[in-house]
């Protein structure tokens, strides 16, 4: 499978993890924010929450040839 292929549907598997984590409460108000923030345009990027229930943590998933650096919080 072609690397591109594997970004994208590693993004899809992202998106749908996280919605299954959010189903079951497991969300946070803040990680909404994260991945709402990081899902905007120019970015677009793919994020979910993460974590052994201590506080959370997001993982964002930036694909090759992404800027070296982002500024999602600017």
């Amino acid at each position: 499978m072609p690397r591109l292929a594997q970004v994208s549907t590693l993004e899809k598997l992202i998106d749908e993890n996280h919605a299954h984590l959010v189903s079951l409460g497991v969300g946070h108000p803040a990680l909404e924010a994260v991945k709402a923030k990081a899902g905007e345009q120019p970015w677009g990027l793919h994020t979910k929450l993460t974590g052994a229930g201590g506080g959370g943590c997001a993982v964002t998933i930036i694909p090759d040839g992404a800027p070296i650096t982002l500024r999602i919080f600017s």
